[in-house]
């Protein structure tokens, strides 16, 4: 019953003023990706100063350049989909290019981290331990925000495909060390293979949760525009009759006069 009503064709006042709505939480979602990638780019270019210590955004000084190029060409596809968003125009590819984006994005670390292209260096433990499962709950987060729940649930499916991609290469490996303890998982390389799972368990129930959420909170925004443009319909009828009322009043005067 409440599918069907999500459903239901809305007014076209009521669809302009939701769309209005939609136009406000996904520039603030663009918002919340430039500030971000913003403070990612100052500290990429520090550590390419060496002014702070590697491993805060890169790995290393050979991955601080690409990462930089990453973040200001994504910055800059950002800042295009956050103007457009600004506009009200086109939301429904703003959103589904903001998700690409982000897919692309961490799709694109474990290359750089890895240095695909000159060949494959030391497999760095971060990458399965921790570092793109944080990243990846960090996006499904900000695509939440716009209230639409096909995007978290995109980015999601995203996520999982990435991490496993890169959970497979890094346990196919026969240099990496297992362990049964946790404590060992955090102090050394060695890898635990139930903390890796939960994550992924982790990852999938988040951007369920999270999806749902958005789409409870866009039904409690439909409804309430829907509320919203049905008042002001109202007052609009009300005010239409008390001026017909005070025109009809007026023709009557007009003819005892006349009469």
């Amino acid at each position: 019953m409440s599918f069907a009503k999500e459903n239901k064709p809305l007014s076209e006042r009521s669809a302009a003023l939701l769309a209005a709505r939609e136009a406000r939480v996904l520039s603030w979602a663009l918002l919340a990706r430039l500030i971000f990638l913003a403070i990612v780019i100052v500290l990429t270019v520090l550590q390419i100063l060496e002014l702070i210590p590697p491993g805060v955004i890169a790995q290393g000084p050979d991955d601080a350049a690409p990462m930089l190029a990453i973040n200001l060409v994504t910055g800059a596809a950002a800042l295009l989909l956050y103007r457009l968003a600004r506009r009200g125009q086109h939301l429904g590819k703003v959103g589904l290019g903001a998700v690409a984006i982000d897919v692309t994005v961490l799709a694109l670390l474990p290359l750089i981290w890895l240095d695909t292209l000159p060949g494959l260096r030391d497999y760095p433990q971060g990458l399965v331990k921790g570092d793109l499962f944080s990243i990846a709950l960090l996006l499904i987060i900000i695509n939440t925000i716009t209230l639409v729940p096909l995007y978290p649930v995109l980015m999601t499916g995203g996520a999982i495909v990435v991490l496993g991609v890169v959970a497979a290469y890094g346990l196919s490996r026969p240099d990496l060390v297992f362990t049964g303890s946790y404590l060992t998982h955090f102090s050394t390389p060695a890898l635990n293979l139930g903390i890796l799972y939960i994550r992924g368990i982790i990852i999938v129930l988040a951007g369920a949760f999270l999806s749902i959420l958005a789409f409870s909170a866009r039904r409690t925004i439909r409804q309430t525009v829907e509320l919203e443009v049905a008042n002001l319909e109202l007052k609009e009828r009300q005010t239409e009759m008390v001026l017909a009322g005070r025109m009809a009043a007026l023709d009557g005067m007009v003819s005892g006069i006349a009469h």
